[in-house]
């Protein structure tokens, strides 16, 4: 079974495999909130992944779905799931 994060957000969601995250020191996610977001995550050595600095319903109400931490993850272990209308 993997281990997941799953955030519902304002239109979509947001899902982390953690499981993708083993090893990885760049925390580019983190960054990338940071900058472009709204700061949501943190950095705690020696734990797996980004750690949410907010509970669900407050992470749900602060994010403000750039996809920047999907965009910089170097192992594909987020996606935003967002509800896209195309009209051609």
């Amino acid at each position: 079974m993997e281990n997941k994060l799953s955030f519902k957000l304002r239109t979509g969601e947001l899902i982390i495999e953690l499981d993708k995250c083993v090893g990885c020191e760049a925390y580019e996610c983190v960054k990338a909130c940071s900058l472009y977001g709204r700061h949501l995550f943190r950095i705690k050595l020696g734990s797996w992944g980004p750690i949410p600095i907010y509970d669900k319903d407050e992470f749900r109400r602060r994010c403000i779905e750039c996809i920047a931490c999907e965009i910089m993850c170097p192992n594909h272990a987020i996606k935003l799931i967002l509800p896209i209308e195309v009209d051609y």
